[in-house]
């Protein structure tokens, strides 16, 4: 049976997003079992980041530089599995510090790589990107249902096996890929730069930055602080099920609401209503609360996710694609959250999760200031 290219990206964005579903709610849970303090975790999981802000550039340059993604990719998706075998039976700081960071320089260009081929093989059809992902968020609900309903009363070590096979059927599917590439000229290093020191790129990019630089307590800690909060393993699997859950009726109906409005229009909506959001899991102590916040998902991850993808398409010429899709994850998942989690891990141990959260609500509000702001100039430049 041949694969179509589309229903090959389905499965790695599936397998993608199984994983992160073990590695968002579980992992730091997993660290913080073994003993490690809440500013180690933190340090962890910046450097998760800070190399998802680096290491993608070079894949993605050398991949539009060469004109040969799927190579590239294939080499990503084995050395991330390989790796990851030897976090396994590891306990101490250090060590887990540096195969974290020999990890990660596999293991944070898959996503960037994924973006690129789907909007090549997505074309002129790009907004349709949602429906492709959707499968992604999909497997995201089914693994966090399953795993917190798994973990309930066992050993967190569990979730390492299991992210390995993950890698591993991922490293299994690599070669499938679309050869990918586009059929220009190579992309020199000035034209390369040249396109992201433009201000209107340069506004979003940082507008992404903090967006998801006030994710970065709710990715690192959202878990543990609904455990002192006293919540079950089972509950905080349900949490983050349901913000997926949310974040699906945005990816499927993602053509539809994109040809309403522009990602130009959205992005600062959704710097809003990611102040509003954390501002809620600051004071919030309820199940009810803490569930309706999630629902806030859809807007603050799926609409902002999806817009930052078209509107990198929009912004960059195709062939820079790799790259710019590097780019957007880069300062946004790497750079961002680095800062995010850092942020956080130094709050959270001071001030608790309420302090970090409201930091975290701070941030979007000047993203989303900024953004609008630079709209309204746009604006009034085109027509004066």
């Amino acid at each position: 049976m041949i694969l179509s290219p589309r229903r090959v990206l389905s499965i790695h964005y599936l397998l993608y997003f199984a994983g992160m579903a073990i590695i968002l709610p579980y992992l730091n849970l997993y660290f913080d079992e073994i003993g490690l303090s809440g500013d180690q975790i933190g340090v962890i999981s910046a450097v998760r980041s800070l190399t998802a802000g680096l290491i993608p550039l070079i894949w993605g340059a050398l991949a539009d530089r060469l004109r040969n993604r799927r190579t590239l990719f294939v080499a990503a998706a084995c050395g991330n599995a390989f790796f990851f075998v030897f976090y396994l039976g590891l306990t101490s700081f250090i060590p887990l510090l540096a195969v974290t960071f020999v990890n990660c320089i596999f293991y944070t260009p898959i996503i960037a790589f994924l973006e690129a081929f789907s909007m090549e093989v997505l074309g002129s059809r790009n907004r349709e990107y949602g429906r492709l992902r959707a499968w992604g968020s999909a497997s995201f609900i089914a693994v966090a249902l399953l795993m917190g309903r798994v973990l309930e009363g066992r050993d967190m070590a569990l979730v390492l096996p299991v992210l390995l096979a993950i890698g591993v059927l991922t490293a299994l599917f690599s070669p499938l890929v679309p050869k990918g590439g586009s059929s220009e000229r190579p992309l020199s290093l000035r034209d390369g730069l040249g396109y992201f020191l433009r201000t209107r790129v340069m506004v979003f990019q940082f507008c992404a930055f903090l967006m998801l630089m006030s994710h970065g307590a709710y990715y690192a800690f959202f878990s543990i602080h609904l455990e002192k909060l006293g919540f079950s393993r089972d509950f905080i699997g349900l949490a983050w099920a349901l913000a997926s859950l949310a974040e699906i009726v945005v990816m499927v109906f993602s053509a539809r609401i994109f040809g309403r409005i522009s990602p130009r229009r959205l992005l600062p909506l959704a710097l809003a209503a990611a102040a509003l959001r954390w501002g809620i899991l600051a004071h919030a102590v309820s199940a009810w609360e803490i569930l309706g916040s999630q629902l806030l998902h859809a807007i603050t991850y799926a609409a902002f996710h999806v817009g930052c993808i078209l509107y990198t398409e929009e912004l960059i010429p195709a062939r820079a694609r790799t790259l710019a899709q590097s780019v957007n994850n880069s300062v946004s998942y790497g750079l961002g959250m680095t800062a995010g989690f850092l942020m956080s891990g130094f709050l959270f141990n001071r001030v608790g999760g309420a302090g970090a959260f409201w930091a975290s609500s701070a941030a979007a509000v000047i993203g989303s200031l900024v953004f609008f702001v630079y709209n309204a100039f746009e604006t009034g430049r085109k027509f004066s």
